[in-house]
């Protein structure tokens, strides 16, 4: 009896897992803002109540361990085998195969090697489509690799294993491989790269342009791998989860395709730093180092810097100008100065950002930006740190990617960002990750900002500065977005400025009511973009430069 229910399992939705592992992030923030009171208890009470904090601090370590083995198990929880996701793969690649009339056998290796599910999920079709295309262009027909002194059948391997707290899948056959020349004449008739940057590129350099959107060897479109998902949406999908792709081949012996990717989603370790007064994060698997640098450590290179370190030479950005409106420290005056280096790396590129102070690592749960920002590239998620304070998390490959196309400079480099005098928006929002969002894209135009949590907070900031522009949600507590518009429009001092609605809500009822009540415009979230801010102020402040 108790070997069976040893064996009894019960099934788990992993939305119900998603909440739990929040919940104890949550804790996890609240213990570690218990520990740093107590820290400062110790260094301030009487020596006689010194035994009690001790204690305490006692405790709390205790709970601490408790609380990160419940993190452990829950991560446990929401992993997988790969062999339930790769045991579906061969009877579609036989099929695929007889399509094209050849013999194919997939070879399954590392298939105990557990993965958070909603990773699975996610790479699923990637996978797919690079079976695919090893059956489509990869395997020989029978005569084919007869003539070539191979089997008639051919062979892909479907392997994985666990690197630490990454997984790495391959993909690899025993087929003709990529070549290379005919991905460079692919490269220069669509236009990918002027043509003499192409022939200065090496093997491996070039074999990383088959990842480009619209570039392929064949003219003809097959229906195998030629339509729907293609190698750059792959790398795209691989990518937004925190991970690589990488190609290598050697002509006429085969082909491997290998993607590196997070274990678990569900707890990701982040990298505070700050820049411009405010927290970013970076995710912890994509920082090659942390320096500390002075002057004789950076060069001059083409147009913009260097840093010199003891695996070469890297080039120099700085972060505060990526995510303010601030130009960032002029290249002369750095190299001046010591500074605070953050080095990525991913995909064999590495960058060196400049950032003004490192925080803590944090080991948390990401969170969506809200499809408000989805067309931000730059910002990969959010996190929300100690005190509710929430940080927004960078897209390492995105920013990387950047640098190499030129769109990244050194600071100095970068355009100056719309800058506006002495304009004011209020901004009522009473999601203070929303708010912190529209906070900093705010920030980037210039606009000196005020903040509200409803509409009665909203009233209070009026009583004291009148602002040029007023942004407002609709559901908020206290006072929602319809009576803060009417009684702005009751004011004199607020009777003509500008407002504009930001709400979920889309319907035609909600967009009468809030013209009724005096709305200049209105944004629904799900289509709002930083773009959309811009326009906005463009349209109702128009003495913007």
């Amino acid at each position: 009896m108790a070997d069976r229910l040893a064996q009894d399992f019960v099934r788990v939705p992993t939305g119900v897992l998603g909440r739990m592992t929040r919940l104890v992030a949550d804790l996890q923030r609240r213990q570690e803002a218990m520990e740093a009171q107590l820290r400062e208890m110790s260094e301030q009470v009487s020596a006689a109540l010194l035994p009690k904090v001790r204690q305490l601090r006692d405790q709390s370590f205790e709970a601490h361990l408790r609380l990160t083995e419940v993190q452990d198990t829950l991560r446990q929880l929401g992993l997988l085998e790969v062999g339930l996701l790769f045991q579906r793969y061969p009877a579609a690649v036989r099929t695929l195969a007889r399509e094209q009339s050849k013999r194919v056998r997939v070879v399954l290796e590392g298939t105990q090697v557990a993965v958070d599910k909603r990773v699975l999920d996610r790479i699923d079709d990637a996978l797919l489509h690079l079976l695919r295309n090893s059956v489509d262009h990869g395997i020989e027909a029978p005569e084919n690799r007869r003539a070539a002194g191979k089997k008639e059948h051919g062979t892909i391997i479907l392997r994985a294993r666990q690197i630490g707290a990454e997984v790495e899948i391959q993909i690899e056959d025993d087929g003709c491989g990529v070549d290379v020349q005919a991905v460079r004449e692919s490269a220069k008739r669509r236009g990918l790269l002027p043509p003499d940057q192409v022939d200065e590129l090496d093997d491996e350099a070039t074999l990383q342009l088959v990842f480009q959107p619209g570039l392929s060897t064949r003219e003809e479109v097959s229906d195998l791998s030629g339509r729907g998902v293609g190698l750059d949406v792959v790398k795209q999908e691989v990518e937004d989860l925190g991970g690589s792709v990488h190609l290598a081949t050697r002509e006429g012996h085969g082909t491997t395709f290998t993607l590196r990717l997070p274990i678990s989603i569900s707890l990701s370790k982040l990298l505070l730093v700050e820049a411009s007064g405010q927290p970013w994060a970076i995710p912890s698997n994509q920082i090659d180092g942390l320096l500390r640098i002075g002057p004789d450590s950076i060069e001059r290179a083409g147009e913009g810097l260097v840093v010199i370190s003891g695996e070469g030479r890297i080039p120099l950005t700085d972060l505060r100008a990526l995510v303010s409106n601030e130009e960032g420290k002029r290249e002369e005056d750095v190299a001046a100065r010591r500074m605070n280096v953050v080095v990525l790396s991913h995909a064999g590129q590495r960058l060196a950002i400049r950032v003004d102070r490192f925080l803590k690592e944090y080991e948390a749960v990401q969170r969506s930006t809200g499809e408000f920002l989805a067309g931000a590239r730059l910002i990969h998620g959010a996190l929300v740190m100690e005190g509710g304070r929430p940080a927004l998390v960078l897209n390492v490959p995105e920013l990387l990617r950047r640098f190499g196309e030129g769109q990244v400079r050194y600071a100095s480099r970068l355009p100056r960002r719309m800058e506006v005098e002495s304009r004011k928006i209020l901004i009522v929002e009473d999601s203070e990750l929303t708010r912190d969002m529209l906070v900093h894209a705010a920030s980037r135009l210039g606009l000196e900002i005020y903040e509200a949590v409803n509409g009665r907070e909203a009233l209070k900031t009026v009583d004291s500065v009148v602002p040029d522009l007023v942004l407002t949600d609709l559901d908020m507590p206290v006072m929602d977005g319809f009576d803060l518009i009417a009684a702005l429009r009751a004011r004199d001092e607020t009777e003509r400025i500008p407002i504009v609605v930001l709400s979920t809500r889309g319907s035609e009822e909600d967009r009468r009511r809030a013209a009724e009540a005096g709305a200049d415009a209105y944004l629904v979230k799900t289509s709002f973009t930083e773009a959309s801010l811009k326009s906005v102020v463009e349209r109702f402040l128009p003495e913007t430069p």
